[in-house]
């Protein structure tokens, strides 16, 4: 009687498991249990402050969504100033904050979105990040890469809070834009 009862315990589960939820079916499930945001997000800021140090202007724009660079008016700009705002080699940075994903799946349309926020310690100066990426879209594969890029230098915001720039997710980069803090 209780190997009946442990066989349909685990049977059950099994199938709760793949027929209950659409997150578990097709070629995504192994990537359920092996894709780790963070990972990806921090490979991807290394790159991005390897690119920013070395004042790599067409590397970091490619980083970007195609959708970003054409619907932002002065990309090119913003991106000599982002160039210029930031000083120095990163000594350390660290992940700020919980960071996470929204991922939407609806038929045949997939999306990804990743959220990061990082305080880097360079030669000279401590600056916050955050970042908002696209790192799946099977409806407009010119919204992968990076949508949403906010800096701050640490002096200009209040460091008991995560940055999160001005929580609007402004497409491209922005400066010191930082969201009210109710003490």
């Amino acid at each position: 009687m209780k190997k009946y009862i442990i066989i349909t315990v685990i049977f059950s589960i099994i199938s709760i498991l793949l027929l209950g939820s659409c997150s578990f079916r097709g070629a995504h499930f192994l990537r359920r249990f092996f894709d780790n945001d963070d990972d990806m997000a921090n490979k991807r800021f290394e790159q991005f402050l390897e690119a920013a140090e070395n004042k790599d202007k067409a590397t970091l724009e490619a980083m970007f969504s195609t959708k970003t660079i054409t619907e932002v008016d002065n990309f090119s700009e913003t991106t000599d100033s982002l160039l210029n705002f930031f000083q120095g080699n990163h000594v350390t940075y660290d992940r700020s904050g919980g960071g996470g994903s929204d991922e939407d799946r609806e038929g045949e349309h997939h999306s990804k979105c990743v959220y990061s926020s990082y305080v880097v310690e360079t030669s000279e100066e401590r600056y916050y990040f955050a970042i908002r990426e696209f790192t799946i879209d099977t409806s407009d594969e010119d919204n992968i890469g990076i949508s949403s890029l906010y800096i701050i230098n640490a002096k200009d915001t209040d460091e008991q809070f995560t940055y999160w720039g001005d929580g609007e997710w402004t497409p491209g980069i922005n400066f010191n834009k930082d969201q009210e803090h109710e003490d």
